[in-house]
């Protein structure tokens, strides 16, 4: 079962359309799937989970259209002072039966938007998208009043996001997906806490042209609030492991000598 986080509202990329427009108002809505839970608190949905398995559904007011298709784009945000070396860190994401007219399984890994962190402005902007405009960096920032609160309950030390995307292309989203997981982490073991995932779908029009964009707001946006499990490498894991047949051997012999 799913949890859905709070409906986020549509945004339009350039002037005014003279003609009806039946994405008007539409938004994706983040949600988590099993084994992974979500908790929407009004702020942000929740991921208890640092390699969720997660998606985001597609909701219109207008009766009739359930589905969109278009150019999808996740996002990742990965906070500053959890990610120490954003170069050197990857992941892939793995997508599952992107709607019903598109059973497609694509895995792409993700990639470095930028060297630099974004730390102010809008995130449309920073992607070069020119997407939602109050997708505002100040709401997705740790501080006092007027800032994320949940950000500052998780991750207070958050001065910026290194951006991490990847183009999905072509996809359906419709009101259960499609789904996604995280694998092949480099550099990390999973999603630092306070990590925020978003989604864009870039739609176009019966010209071929990109018209427009749907996408998560601040509040349909996923949130991680758990850090990822720390792991042993290897060659640690093997010392470990001799220490304890040395330690094995030891109380052997002291029995048999007493």
């Amino acid at each position: 079962m799913r949890t859905l986080g709070l409906l986020g509202v549509a945004f339009l990329i350039g002037g005014a359309r003279s003609y009806a427009d039946p994405l008007k108002s539409a938004a994706l809505t983040g949600f988590c799937a099993a084994p992974t839970a979500c908790t929407a608190d009004g702020i942000s949905t929740l991921v208890h989970s640092s390699s969720p398995t997660f998606g985001f559904s597609f909701n219109s007011p207008k009766k009739g259209v359930k589905s969109a298709v278009g150019d999808d784009l996740l996002v990742f945000l990965l906070p500053d002072n959890e990610d120490p070396n954003p170069s050197a860190i990857s992941f892939e994401v793995h997508s599952t039966n992107a709607g019903t007219n598109d059973s497609t399984t694509v895995t792409k890994a993700v990639s470095l938007d930028s060297s630099k962190p974004w730390h102010y402005g809008y995130l449309g902007v920073f992607l070069g998208n020119y997407g939602q405009p109050n997708q505002a960096y100040s709401l997705y920032e740790a501080g006092s009043k007027g800032k994320n609160p949940d950000v500052t309950n998780i991750d207070p030390g958050e001065t910026g996001y290194y951006v991490y995307t990847v183009d999905l292309g072509w996809t359906t989203i419709t009101g259960n997906g499609p789904t996604f997981t995280l694998e092949d982490f480099i550099g990390i073991n999973g999603l630092p806490k306070g990590t925020f995932i978003v989604d864009f779908l870039h739609t176009f029009n019966a010209k071929g042209v990109n018209d427009g964009s749907i996408a998560t707001t601040n509040t349909s946006a996923l949130l991680t609030d758990v850090a990822p499990s720390a792991t042993v490498p290897e060659p640690a894991a093997v010392f470990l492991l001799g220490a304890a047949i040395l330690s094995l051997v030891r109380l052997s012999r002291n029995r048999l000598a007493g």
